[in-house]
Formats: structure tokens, sequence, C-alpha cells
């Protein structure tokens, strides 16, 4: 069995990028699978509509709090899966 590796977009200069015209990455057809290949995203990003800023910065809030939760429970793993089966 051969497995096909794909490289890592090469490091560049940063390049601005209007996120609305951002596109997370193609699905490709593998062997017998299709895989998703993310795009780069190590962009400097423009934001053209004040509300993403504000979209973003309550995500940033929550990604907080849930790290914040996961430091609380000894076994995350559990935790998720008693919740979601």
């Amino acid at each position: 069995m051969s497995f096909q590796l794909t490289s890592i977009a090469p490091m560049t200069e940063p390049v601005a990028k209007f996120i609305q015209d951002f596109h997370s990455g193609p699905h490709e057809s593998q062997h017998h699978y299709k895989s998703f290949l993310p795009e780069y995203i190590n962009l400097e990003w423009t934001l053209s509509d004040p509300s993403q800023l504000i979209l973003l910065d309550e995500a940033n809030r929550l990604l907080g709090e849930l790290n914040a939760f996961s430091q609380l429970i000894p076994d995350v793993d559990f935790f998720i899966r008693m919740r979601v089966t």
C-alpha cells in the first residue's frame, strides 16, 4: 500500500486576502476515498465588514472559555463521549 504525500505551501511573504474570498480547500479523490486538502491560512487577512470583527472577537472569546473548561475536566474525551452518544 502506498500513500501520496502532499507538501504544505512554501513560506512566502504574507499576502493580504479578503476573508470573504477564502475557500477552505478542495476535496480530492485518492485511491478508494476522498481527502480534504486545506488551503494555506497563514496570511494577512483584510476585513471589509466591521461585523466580521465582532464575530471573530466572539469566536475567540468562546474558544478561550472552551479551553478554560477543558482544563477543569479531568478526562475531556470521556466527558465529550457522554454528551455525544
